[in-house]
């Protein structure tokens, strides 16, 4: 099974609930909001983050193979393999394989 697709935006509810929605409206999932002072600010924060999810898994797997490459020329070894190995970890992580 693969995840709802994007684009998913944002929903301020009228009870103060703030949820994220896919194009149809349906409810992709609940952010709830903290009561601590420290805190303040998270809710929305969360929300874009996770709304924000479906394009910044795509823009993963497009630099995924680039990353390869330059890994694969030689180029800046040392820096390119964490970053691919990190990347290649998030899809995988991303996608529940």
């Amino acid at each position: 099974m693969t995840h709802t697709p994007g684009p998913y935006h944002i929903s301020h509810d009228e009870d103060g609930g703030t949820t994220i929605r896919d194009d149809d409206g349906l409810i992709i999932a609940g952010v709830y909001g903290f009561a601590a002072p420290d805190r303040e600010g998270q809710e929305e924060a969360n929300s874009t983050l996770l709304a924000a999810a479906p394009e910044l898994l795509a823009a993963l797997k497009a630099a995924l193979p680039i990353l390869r490459q330059a890994h694969d020329r030689g180029f800046a070894i040392k820096e390119v393999e964490p970053v691919y190995n990190q990347a290649e970890a998030a899809i995988k992580q991303a996608e529940a394989k």
